[in-house]
């Protein structure tokens, strides 16, 4: 899915200035698709391929926001759903699973005019703002754990206690 491969980033990187005939090897005028990261005190470009289409989340969802999972392996998809049922997904990048963290869940508030830019994932949390509601955090595993007993019709907190849908909010930190 990705090449990657380590180059010595000493002096190089984006120059679209110089004219190509005085660039300095190493220099490129343009970049597409291009991460650079660093590892072992080396630098290490990866090319992105491209997308991948994930039909399987229904017609009805738009993304309104994503993150990257990196622990997990993951992209984190904010969906918006226009009847109010809006869902938190995780699709893994090496075997595209989803996993639904949050589904049909109207508590989540969003709305197609305020996307989510600002969001990030550290450790089990993931914390987002979207500028209409107040910033945001939940507990991944926890959350996974109550859409699943949400599915089969039986919601269990840690005790395996039952709890109701008016418990809705223990999911939220």
């Amino acid at each position: 899915m990705q090449n990657k491969q380590v180059i010595l980033l000493n002096n190089s990187g984006l120059d679209s200035d110089t004219s190509p005939r005085f660039k300095v090897p190493g220099n490129s005028d343009f970049i597409l698709n291009d991460v650079i990261s660093f590892e072992d005190n080396q630098g290490a470009r990866t090319n992105i391929k491209g997308n991948v289409l994930i039909d399987d989340l229904g017609s009805t969802f738009t993304c309104i926001g994503e993150v990257e999972d990196i622990e997990r392996n993951s992209i984190i998809l904010f969906m918006y759903e226009s009847t109010g049922n809006h869902a938190i997904i995780s699709v893994n990048v090496s075997t595209n699973e989803i996993t639904e963290i949050l589904l049909e869940e109207s508590i989540l508030n969003f709305s197609l005019d305020n996307l989510i830019i600002h969001s990030n994932v550290i450790g089990d949390l993931l914390y987002w703002t979207d500028g209409l509601n107040a910033p945001r955090k939940i507990n991944i595993p926890k959350a996974v754990f109550y859409t699943l007993g949400k599915i089969s019709g039986l919601a269990l907190d840690d005790n395996n206690d039952v709890f109701t849908d008016d418990d809705d909010e223990r999911f939220l930190i």
